[in-house]
């Protein structure tokens, strides 16, 4: 077996923007300590095939401002994809263009614009800033850690994603299913034709969302205090709300709610499916975002706070942030977190005193900003802790294998078991009914598709 690897460099000083094509090998992008571009690759022979200059399957060309890296696919005895791998180190701020076909690409700590293309291959981007484009035909799609404005495009590609902010996402996908988590983007659009989409948003004001499916389940999952006016509209699938606010059908078919809090500016939300489920939750341990939010608020009525009203607000402002920052500690379940929160609420209420605004206000603020940081870090410690339903899938992009073990376990079960022979007829089609029960709420909580149902559903009419 022959191991083969290349370093190369180019001066990227004069350009503005990189375009990197990659049908070699698995790739890394991330950042440049330097104005270079860095290529470092390593490829393996399977021992049947003749030696190759790996430069001669790397081409570069500088179009004005632009810089066009294309990496060529190798002979086939050198396509050992599981331990070859390409790294590539682009400069800070340039806008980068990454695609790939067959080949896995990972984009990390990268910042500026970033449009980033998948066929059939995985598509990563992890600890980002900037604004993004992602396409994807068929590649699942993981997305960590990023901030700023999104734009999405899908085929047939699952997508994950957790930690992610700007101030807006757009989202167009096919067949693939949706599962965002700790999403913060007042302004929201997300369309799917068959794939289900789960968005677990955070403390967000005076948002305008839209999510629309055609056959996929819609779940949105509200944080404590979110301020919002909804409606929401299912041609023929179920709609079923966990809120504490009132769902009300009004005459046009359109369900309702309003969820106005005093002093806020409510988010618009509109949902709609044709054939699909629309369910509304509420996680009281979601949310923490809210802290930022009320933090900016606070950090701009202490920039104009020097006596008399514009000092009272500021006061009310500190009051607020104590409060509900209380509110989300009282429902932390770990007492030694929940005490460092305490702790760091009555420390900024301190250095937030009336004489302390007089004395020493760039400092008071940085100290707030220190304390509401540590309270931000303890709380999603404790949200760690935390297990959701959508927890209970163990394999990423929604896998059908633990679902198959979650169900062979059900039927497997000895509690089952004597019921499932010829003594009691009515004990028998009870437990069938409970069995069809589970498989809907599995297809409503979007853990199993409709077709998936229909064949389980079929299983149990058969037995």
């Amino acid at each position: 077996m022959t191991k083969l690897s290349l370093e190369k460099m180019w001066d990227l000083s004069a350009v503005r923007k990189v375009v990197i094509d990659n049908d070699m090998a698995p790739m890394r992008i991330e950042t440049s300590a330097d104005e270079k571009l860095h290529l470092e690759a390593l490829v393996y022979d399977s021992g049947k095939g003749s030696r190759i200059d790996l430069e001669q399957y790397v081409r570069d060309r500088q179009e004005g401002s632009t810089f066009k890296l294309k990496l060529m696919g190798l002979p086939f005895s050198w396509r050992d994809s599981k331990r070859a791998m390409l790294i590539v180190a682009v400069p800070a701020g340039k806008k980068l263009k990454a695609k790939t076909e067959n080949y896995p690409l990972s984009l990390r700590g990268l910042s500026g614009d970033i449009d980033a293309e998948s066929e059939n291959a995985p598509l990563a981007l992890s600890d980002c800033t900037g604004r993004f484009e992602v396409e994807s035909e068929n590649g699942p799609v993981s997305l960590q850690n990023l901030n700023g404005d999104l734009e999405i495009e899908l085929e047939n590609a699952p997508l994950s994603a957790e930690n992610i902010r700007g101030q807006y996402l757009k989202l167009e996908s096919e067949n693939g299913h949706v599962k965002m988590r700790v999403a913060s983007f007042p302004k929201l659009k997300i369309k799917t034709e068959n794939g289900a989409i789960y968005y677990e948003t955070e403390y967000v004001e005076n948002g305008d969302f839209e999510l629309e499916s055609e056959n996929g389940l819609l779940h949105l999952v509200f944080p404590p205090n979110l301020p919002f006016e909804l409606t929401a509209k299912s041609e023929r699938g179920r709609i079923r709300s966990q809120l504490e606010t009132e769902l009300i059908k009004q005459e046009t078919g359109i369900y309702h709610m309003d969820n106005r809090l005093e002093g806020t500016i409510p988010t618009r939300i509109r949902l709609k499916t044709e054939n699909a489920a629309i369910k509304l939750s509420y996680d009281p341990d979601a949310g923490s975002g809210i802290i930022k939010v009320i933090m900016d608020q606070l950090r701009s009525a202490l920039a104009k706070a020097q006596q008399g009203e514009e000092l009272q607000v500021a006061k009310e402002h500190i009051n607020k942030i104590g409060a509900q920052l209380s509110e989300m500690a009282s429902s932390i379940k770990e007492e030694n977190i929940k005490c460092k929160v305490d702790e760091a609420i009555e420390k900024m209420k301190e250095a937030l005193s009336e004489e302390g605004l007089k004395v020493a206000k760039a400092s008071v603020v940085a100290k707030a900003d220190d304390l509401s940081e540590q309270i931000y870090e303890n709380i999603k410690d404790s949200l760690k802790m935390v297990k959701t339903e959508f927890d209970e899938i163990k394999s990423e992009y929604f896998g059908h294998d633990a679902l198959s073990d979650y169900i062979n376990k059900v039927v497997e079960s000895p509690l089952l078991k004597p019921y499932l022979g010829s003594q009691k007829k009515a004990e028998e089609d009870q437990i069938g009914e409970r069995s069809r029960l589970k498989i809907l709420q599995m297809l409503e909580s979007g853990k199993i598709t409709s077709e998936e149902a229909q064949q389980l559903l079929s299983a149990i009419d058969k037995d």
